[in-house]
């Protein structure tokens, strides 16, 4: 979704005539989203490896 919202935006802006830098505050903030989410996803992960390696082993 994030990807998406950013692929619109650089798109009206870009059909607007505008110009698009990675220090667009918009930019900068879904960017931070997206490195928000992929630290939340590899905390999980992390979390499911560890739940998966304490479980008794099945008979």
């Amino acid at each position: 979704r994030v990807n998406a919202e950013i692929g619109e935006y650089v798109y009206d802006q870009f059909t607007c005539g505008k110009t698009v830098s990675a220090d667009d505050p918009f930019i900068k903030d879904r960017m931070s989203s997206v490195t928000r989410m992929r630290l939340t996803i590899q905390d999980i992960e992390e979390e499911i490896t560890e739940l998966e390696q304490s479980k008794p082993p099945e008979r």
